[in-house]
């Protein structure tokens, strides 16, 4: 079964390409190959080939490269250097990247070749290879932590690569390649558990402990680690199959006992793991997997945990807690918990009250959703439009079902002033309450012109009285600028004036305030000739 797992740096194929390269090509030929292949300049026309490649490569020009993997002094390029080239480097590199061999061993042959070679013997080197076969054989019946141990070792071939997205792709190929048929739940596990700790590993291994626990990690392996957070995430999003296994419950388990484990350690994935430990609650430990039973015996070992913790790590053991106390139903000590955290709410823990409170919605529970929303808005003052555009979304839908929670609503949003600004005045327009949107506008000294003609269509319709105010008194701002481009934005505005009291059927009031405003401005001499090009005067 696992003839075709070899670790690859113990490949005697691989051992010995190695040292032909290191004979074959000068160091500097092997570095400028390995900038062609970064940058993806290789073609290959069957990279299923193990001996003789053909590919083309851009250059100066776009060069046809043949290589003989056992026999380079064979190969040739249709370059004008006349010997091993920095194309056939490029194209053993790529091959060799297809097949999950270490490219950058490979760049660095020569210099390998110039090292004292470890003292591991071939025989050593085969005991192991039968040790991790022996031991990937037993996957199924084998422990999640027993499988994390496997990931690692099955990771040292590629130990010194730089953790990106290419390196992401060859550690899970070399996991898959281990991996034997599994039943459908033990399938699930296996993939989160993969997907989960290539991210650590990936993160940890390249993060500046110099910087802190929390230190920013380089750009590609950002992307790499969230690339597999996601993955992780739409892994969860998927319900595990229904299916009676005898391990299923143990496994999962053992998931949240490393989850937990990971979301209380600080470092570069701590808020996406309390984002994969709030979904693997409200996914997977759903029934029939888990219960009130399982909420309890969780809450017994957060408790356990807490005791020594670092400070960083405060904030996600109250999440999870808080986390707990809801699925039981337990409002009381979960929203006193989240009254404790005021003010040191982070985007995991909030993330993870939403979707608490999208469960409350799709569950119908709305006046239960109503407590937690009125307890939660002096919490979400300086959050991200987004965070708020989702709290707000939320109101909406208890609104809908509770048309008598509608003032609460309103004067959550009022509390939530300024953070609240964008949705509280989306919903007044929406409510049709224009006069106090109006208000808003007048007081934070707002410009009609930022708005589209579109946009304040609905009030021009419904309520024109509320607009006229807001209109004067940006067209006396504008006159007071005193600059041709601020006379001509008054133009606009009188304009608009002009068709409200028509609208209103009020003419005979606008061609009185239009006499006065001429009368006032009649030395602004710019002005006049912007009223007359409007054709206002």
């Amino acid at each position: 079964m696992f003839t075709e797992v070899t670790p690859p740096e113990q490949d005697p194929r691989w051992i010995d390409l190695l040292r032909r390269v290191a004979e074959a090509f000068d160091d500097l030929t092997l570095k400028r190959g390995y900038q062609y292949y970064k940058q993806g300049r290789i073609e290959l026309s069957d990279p299923e080939e193990m001996r003789h490649l053909a590919a083309e490569v851009a250059g100066t020009e776009t060069y046809r490269t043949h290589v003989d993997t056992e026999a380079l002094a064979d190969s040739r390029c249709s370059c004008p250097v006349g010997r091993p080239c920095k194309h056939m480097a490029a194209v053993l590199m790529e091959w060799s990247g297809y097949h999950g061999y270490p490219v950058p061993a490979l760049a660095n042959a020569k210099t390998l070749a110039s090292r004292p070679q470890a003292a591991t013997s071939g025989r050593q080197q085969n005991a192991d290879i039968e040790r991790l076969a022996s031991d990937a054989a037993r996957i199924p019946d084998l422990s999640v932590q027993a499988w994390l141990d496997l990931f690692d070792r099955c990771l040292a071939p590629i130990a010194g690569q730089v953790r990106n997205t290419q390196y992401v792709k060859q550690a899970l190929g070399l996991f898959y390649k281990i991996k034997p048929a599994l039943p459908p739940v033990a399938e699930r596990l296996f993939e989160l558990n993969a997907l989960l700790f290539l991210m650590r590993h990936a993160a940890e291994t390249q993060s500046n402990p110099a910087l802190g626990p929390n230190s920013y990690l380089g750009y590609f392996t950002h992307l790499a680690v969230t690339d597999l957070h996601e993955a992780a995430m739409g892994c969860l999003d998927r319900p595990l199959p229904a299916e009676d296994e005898p391990l299923a419950r143990d496994r999962l388990l053992q998931t949240v006992d490393i989850l937990r484990t990971a979301m209380l350690a600080p470092g570069p994935t701590q808020d996406y793991d309390l984002k994969h430990y709030g979904r693997l609650w409200e996914t997977w430990l759903a029934p029939p997997y888990g219960g009130d039973a399982w909420y309890e015996e969780e809450l017994r070992k957060l408790e356990a945990a807490k005791s020594g913790l670092p400070a960083q790590s405060g904030s996600a053991w109250n999440a999870a807690v808080l986390r707990m106390r809801f699925a039981l139903a337990d409002d009381d000590r979960a929203l006193a918990l989240l009254r404790d955290q005021a003010g040191r709410l982070g985007s995991a823990q909030v993330a993870m009250l939403a979707e608490m409170l999208g469960e409350l919605a799709r569950m119908q529970e709305w006046q239960r959703l109503l407590r937690w929303l009125t307890e939660l808005g002096p919490l979400m003052s300086g959050r991200r439009l987004q965070e708020l555009e989702t709290y707000a979304g939320l109101w909406d839908a208890v609104v809908a079902k509770l048309p008598e929670a509608e003032p609460r609503m309103w004067e959550t949003f009022e509390a939530m002033l300024p953070s609240s600004q964008a949705i509280y005045e989306d919903r007044l327009l929406g409510a049709g309450r224009y006069e106090e949107w109006i208000d808003i506008q007048l007081s934070f000294g707002r410009d009609p012109l930022d708005y589209r003609a579109t946009e304040l269509a609905p009030l021009e319709k419904a309520a024109p009285h509320a607009l006229l105010p807001f209109y004067h008194q940006a067209v006396e701002r504008y006159v007071t600028m005193k600059n041709r481009a601020s006379y001509k934005s008054a133009v606009k505005l009188l304009k608009r004036l002009a068709k409200l009291y028509k609208k209103m059927k009020r003419e005979e009031r606008w061609i009185e305030f239009y006499e006065l405003f001429e009368l006032r401005h009649s030395r602004l001499r710019a002005l006049q000739e912007e009223l007359r090009k409007g054709k206002l005067s």
